[in-house]
């Protein structure tokens, strides 16, 4: 069982101001940390804290752990920018699971003001390539059928023609 203090140690190394690389290699170095990234990212978001909120997602691909989906969907599903939902798309897009693809296709549909080159429907339909299942491709579909955005439904209608399933 994971003590609380070793969480404290996850913590304080997860949030470092250190480079991303070396907040890697301190947690390698501490086992098993995913109870503690889960933990931290739970914490963060429940809180608010932006900032600890993305430093722990920004640590979710070097540990990958189906536990992580069900709090980064929920963050993702907020459509909030300040959860950095590119980020948390990213994450989704290196752990793989099928269990983030509703949430994937909201951010797919969003059309903020900030993302003026709908960088966040281009990683959507990356993660949505990167799980690769049977509902996965159906929002792809959609997309190529449907969007409004020349470039998305571009996109999607190239990945339908050239990837195969």
């Amino acid at each position: 069982m994971m003590s609380a203090n070793r969480c404290v140690q996850v913590d304080e190394s997860a949030t470092s101001a250190r480079s991303r690389a070396e907040r890697v290699d301190a947690l390698r170095n501490m086992g098993d940390v995913t109870l503690c990234i889960k933990r931290g990212l739970e914490k963060a978001f429940r809180e608010k804290d932006w900032r600890h909120f993305e430093s722990y997602t920004g640590l979710t691909g070097h540990f990958p752990s189906p536990d992580y989906v069900p709090i980064l969907t929920a963050a993702l599903d907020t459509l909030d920018p300040h959860t950095q939902p590119a980020e948390i798309l990213l994450s989704l897009q290196d752990l793989k699971d099928p269990g983030c693809v509703a949430s994937v296709r909201r951010a797919l549909l969003w059309k903020p003001d900030f993302d003026e080159f709908s960088d966040l429907a281009f990683k959507a339909l990356d993660t949505l390539l990167a799980v690769g299942t049977p509902a996965a491709w159906q929002v792809i579909e959609e997309a190529a059928a449907s969007d409004d955005r020349e470039r998305i439904r571009s996109s999607a209608e190239r990945v339908l023609r050239e990837i195969p399933r």
